[in-house]
């Protein structure tokens, strides 16, 4: 999967989204992300928490999603929760989140999610976009779930273990163990071409 092989994209905005997608998350794709979300889920709950945050969450409504009491002040910008194994920090501005970084302390592993801000604050998802769907994903969904959830045709890899789907400025790529229907989620990004804000997300399961 390189650059090269985009060039007989059929428009340019589409282009512009798969290359940002793929420049993102190659250097993490060859890595091999994580080899899979049980052990996240079992044993670290800053992890699972770090999955389920959503855009436009003011501070009190992230530290319901963690469950925990953050390390330092509860008004704390950044809020930081520590455990021997785990750091979350997520920052704040204009009192929504705008970024969350999970860090597994055993191994010096990182992930970061950046989040947009809306206008009004909400944090509303639109229905139907590629955001929403990479919301939705879940540890453990197959290969045939996640093209079945997703609202719109696969754009590249439909037979791969790196499906691809682009729908306007936005990208979604999700990588699995393997090619078959059943082969399981391992890693997926979304992200916005740079002419409509540049923003990404990634996760990994």
């Amino acid at each position: 999967m390189t650059l090269r092989n985009l060039a007989g994209a059929r428009a340019n905005r589409r282009t512009a989204a798969w290359a940002m997608l793929v420049a993102s998350t190659a250097m993490l794709w060859g890595c091999g992300g994580s080899d899979g979300g049980s052990d996240d889920d079992a044993g670290q709950p800053l992890y699972r928490a770090f999955n389920d945050l959503r855009a436009g969450m003011s501070p009190e409504q992230v530290q319901r999603v963690v469950g925990l009491a953050p390390s330092g002040s509860n008004t704390a910008n950044p809020l930081v929760w520590e455990t021997e194994r785990e750091r979350l920090e997520v920052t704040f501005q204009r009192g929504v989140i705008v970024s969350a970084r999970w860090t597994d302390r055993q191994n010096g592993r990182t992930f970061l999610r950046t989040f947009r801000v809306s206008g009004n604050g909400g944090g509303s998802v639109q229905p139907g976009t590629l955001y929403e769907a990479f919301l939705a994903l879940r540890p453990g969904m197959t290969r045939a779930e996640v093209i079945r959830m997703v609202p719109v045709q696969v754009s590249q890899g439909a037979n791969t273990s790196q499906v691809l789907w682009v729908q306007g400025q936005e990208a979604l790529g999700v990588r699995f163990n393997g090619s078959t229907d059943a082969s399981v989620i391992t890693f997926a990004q979304w992200g916005l071409s740079l002419s409509a804000g540049g923003r990404d997300e990634s996760r990994s399961f």
